[in-house]
């Protein structure tokens, strides 16, 4: 059972001191977490997925569902945040309150080196799913084929990757200069055009007819050579799509598992980040920081997804997304020219507003290099402090920035963008991730579950102790129906074709997972036998909530 004492631990941890610099504020990490769920580009991953693969699924009832639930997973991180507000949040609960072994493994095999392969994708996506659908719009609105071919020249593979590496270097420079310039970027930038856009979104569906977004619609498509409204309700009907489905609790949950680990469980993300935050120990800001982050989320869902859905009309969207997800071939152009973003630029076909949609879906995608190296780097710091990965992956530079566990991402994400462009097929080993996410994260539930029980002390006197149900401690109750939700989630990923991670083509994420499991699982014993040889037991650091 771990302690709750810091005493006797000197020589445990790596220093005295964690190093990092508390910057973030209460409404910086509610930003954090609604970027980290993909803000409004999230809307892209999901936007033809509902009505092409869940036709019977209400978008409106997953997201509330899904913000429901957040009371529930949300409440019993900040409970878990506010009583140990360190950095690697997830990686400090699970080893504590379930097993270190455990916890080691599922934060650096199912959450941590994920991450930079999403941080790599997120470089390129500024590239293929921002600048590229960018151009071409303008081009298409414009008739000035100059943007066509600047589109083309991006979309070639090797200046892709040339542009994907620019960018995840200037990210790392960011990072390491400390959060404070992040938060400003973040503010100013990210957050700033991502609710610009939406506004602007909005206003499109108020204030134009939809007689004159068919119109539009039409003329937008026969510029780049695809379909007119009607021809793609009859080609979709044609296919096998039939229009009217009746309302189906299955397709329902399943887009609320789907939009469950897809967008809203990353509005807690900034709980790898409790060791930067000035209010952590304070449960309220922090359980308000992760459900404010909900909250937008489910506003700009309720504008992208459910307006939109309203506005352009069943028998065109659902018919639409039908042929965008499993028949894209039959829509006739290019696909870069007619992205998820084209559907908000189709109403004005403005140019100086495109450019600000587009700034609105750039912000977050450029935030996931971000969200996804800085969550890693801090579970790395953490690991290191405990000091079962190397002692220079956690040194903090005078900026409170773990330097060297930044570039170590970063590097690895480089690597990956080189050998995805060489061997295209092996991002398939992304089929899984975001089940390997859900099962890095449900760990830290379980310790929810047994925190009062397996920590008393430090249960005790965290704010967490305050609140019972009769006898029992609320958040086990609240770990009971998160790590219920998160069983849901697992069993919807390993039943529902849609998700990718049963094609066969989904091999090589197996493999990838098996094997990072097995490094770990294999590095853990091998150091841990190492630095007992060296007279450190670390099971000592396990004792106890690391020192600030």
């Amino acid at each position: 059972m771990a302690s709750d004492t810091t005493s006797g631990t000197k020589g445990v941890f790596l220093r005295q001191s964690s190093g990092v610099v508390r910057a973030m504020s209460p409404r910086d990490g509610m930003y954090f977490g609604y970027l980290s769920a993909a803000g409004l580009y999230g809307v892209t991953l999901f936007f033809f997925l509902g009505p092409g693969e869940f036709p019977g699924g209400s978008v409106l009832v997953a997201c509330l569902l899904n913000l429901l639930i957040g009371l529930f997973i949300f409440g019993a991180y900040a409970m878990l945040g506010s009583a140990m507000p360190r950095s690697g949040g997830d990686y400090v609960y699970q080893s504590r309150l379930l097993s270190p072994v455990l916890g080691f493994t599922a934060t650096f095999a199912g959450l941590a080196f994920w991450q930079f392969f999403y941080a790599f994708l997120a470089a390129s996506t500024i590239v293929t799913g921002g600048l590229v659908p960018l151009f071409s719009g303008i081009g298409a609105m414009t008739g000035d084929h100059g943007w066509i071919s600047a589109a083309n020249w991006l979309a070639n593979s090797h200046v892709e990757l040339a542009f994907t590496i620019v960018f995840l270097l200037i990210s790392a420079v960011i990072m390491i200069r400390g959060m404070r310039l992040y938060l400003g970027i973040q503010k100013y930038f990210m957050i700033a055009f991502t609710m610009l856009a939406i506004v602007i979104i909005a206003i499109g569906w108020l204030v134009v007819s939809h007689s004159t977004f068919v119109a539009h619609f039409n003329k937008f498509e026969h510029a780049v050579g695809g379909l007119s409204a009607t021809q793609v309700v009859s080609k979709a009907a044609a296919l096998g799509y039939h229009q009217h489905v009746p309302f189906s609790w299955g397709n329902t949950l399943a887009l609320t598992a789907l939009l469950g680990i897809g967008s809203y469980l990353s509005c807690m993300w900034q709980t790898e980040l409790p060791g930067e935050m000035k209010s952590a120990r304070n449960l309220g800001r922090l359980f308000a920081s992760m459900m404010g982050a909900a909250v937008l989320l489910t506003i700009t869902y309720l504008i992208a997804f459910v307006w939109t859905y309203a506005y352009v009309g069943q028998p065109l969207m659902g018919s639409f997304s039908f042929l965008a997800f499993g028949h894209s071939t039959v829509l006739g152009g290019g696909w870069a020219f007619r992205g998820v973003q084209s559907f908000f630029l189709i109403p004005t076909l403005n140019v100086v507003l495109a450019i600000l949609i587009f700034l609105g879906f750039l912000g977050p995608i450029s935030q996931s290099m971000f969200n996804t190296t800085l969550a890693s780097s801090r579970i790395y710091l953490s690991q290191s402090f405990d000091r079962v990965l190397p002692a220079w992956m956690g040194q903090v530079n005078k900026r409170g920035a773990p330097a060297n566990a930044i570039w170590f991402g970063t590097a690895i994400s480089i690597a990956l963008a080189v050998v995805f462009l060489f061997r295209p097929s092996l991002t398939e080993a992304l089929a899984a991730g975001y089940m390997f996410l859900t099962l890095g994260l449900m760990w830290s539930l379980l310790g929810a579950i047994v925190f009062p029980y397996r920590m008393k002390e430090t249960y005790e006197a965290s704010p967490a102790s305050r609140f019972k149900v009769g006898s029992i401690p609320l958040i086990s109750i609240l770990g009971v129906v998160g790590f219920a939700f998160m069983i849901f989630t697992v069993v919807e990923f390993l039943t529902q074709s849609a998700f990718g991670i049963l094609s066969g083509t989904a091999a090589v994420s197996w493999i990838t997972a098996g094997i990072l499991v097995a490094v770990t699982l294999g590095y853990y014993f091998v150091i841990s036998a190492v630095r007992k040889r060296a007279g450190i037991d670390l099971r000592w650091a396990f004792q106890t909530v690391p020192p600030e």
